[in-house]
């Protein structure tokens, strides 16, 4: 599949997150990488992973957290180039059929020893804070590949380590390439995305992902749209009080939650929709609180106290009743400690 598209990828680096356990994917990335004259990176935070890469690709290896690693090791040891391609396999998913076996009672205490919670939960989670720094590192077409991955049976949503990160990613210039059948296992389950240009990108698209007995009483035209009117991304905030405005249209009582997490830890949830003022443009109807149309919003700000000094990011996301991701939208912030009164 990847060879295939080798013509296809922008100039960039190839990154690996996730070294391979003897599967062959980190020698394949290398040699690829190889072939085509790009530079290749596989980080895994274990011992093994990162002496597994080391032994197939020397210098390619880096033992560390994959999102740390985005985050802070990436730009540097790249000499500040772009992803290409990434694939992101890593911090295990648990099928229900190996929850008693002895090599996932394993992990669980190797993650344990490393400070870290095996979970499936915390594995989408992982997945999408790497979907976010990818997003912002790669080429204008790159490619990210996702394992352990799999459509619903309706193709509506995904499951599996990168159901989350697929959520964010579509809703941000990526489309589906290529991914398994919906009645395909689902360990071996893969999606694959791609960026497309900005002049490729249909004007006003979002995805979303829909509950599978959804009717057709979302709003006029069942859309939802969430903004941060200020901060501008890449803000300078001195102190340490965060206050974000936040602008809604298409949310209903009961049906959706507004998710805010600070480096991907949730500080706050909002469910009470009707309590928020409405306001309407030209046309639109406040007094219609059950079917909110979508040129009616709900403006209100979101206030943080007590916010760390330093570069931190910042996710807003609307979820639904079954805690699907619906659309979410990102801020990354620098935060300098407030100068002292003379």
């Amino acid at each position: 599949m990847l060879e295939e598209l080798a013509g296809e990828l922008d100039d960039g680096c190839f990154i690996e997150i996730g070294s391979d356990r003897g599967e062959g994917s980190t020698k394949f990335l290398s040699d690829l990488a190889n072939r085509t004259n790009r530079c290749f990176y596989s980080v895994d935070f274990s011992v093994e992973g990162y002496e597994n890469a080391l032994a197939t690709c020397g210098s390619c290896a880096y033992q560390d957290m994959g999102e740390r690693w985005l985050g802070m090791s990436f730009e540097a040891v790249s000499n500040y180039s772009r992803i290409a391609l990434a694939y992101l396999d890593n911090y295990d998913w648990t099928y229900p059929w190996t929850t008693e076996m002895a090599y996932k009672k394993q992990q669980h205490v190797d993650y344990a020893s490393s400070g870290l919670k095996l979970s499936n939960q915390k594995s989408q989670e992982i997945h999408l804070q790497q979907a976010i720094l990818v997003e912002r590192l790669c080429s204008e077409r790159c490619f990210i590949l996702f394992d352990d991955t799999w459509p619903s049976a309706s193709l509506k949503h995904h499951s599996g380590k990168g159901g989350r990160a697929l959520s964010f990613l579509l809703s941000h210039g990526f489309e589906i390439i290529q991914q398994s059948a919906p009645n395909e296992l689902s360990y071996l389950g893969y999606v694959l995305v791609r960026r497309l240009a900005e002049e490729e990108r249909p004007r006003g698209s979002e995805h979303r992902e829909e509950d599978d007995d959804d009717d057709e009483e979302e709003g006029l035209d069942g859309s939802i749209d969430l903004q941060v009117v200020r901060p501008e991304e890449g803000s300078l905030i001195h102190g340490d009080v965060l206050t974000m405005d936040v602008r809604l249209s298409g949310v209903r009582a009961g049906e959706h939650s507004l998710v805010f997490y600070d480096e991907m830890v949730e500080r706050m949830r909002v469910n009470h929709w009707e309590d928020m003022q409405l306001s309407c443009e030209e046309g639109g109807n406040p007094e219609d609180r059950q079917k909110i149309q979508p040129r009616c919003y709900r403006e209100f700000p979101l206030v943080m106290y007590g916010v760390r000094a330093g570069r931190r990011l910042f996710l807003l996301e609307i979820i639904d009743r079954k805690h699907r991701s619906v659309t979410n939208v990102s801020r990354t912030l620098t935060f300098h400690p407030a100068s002292p009164e003379l």
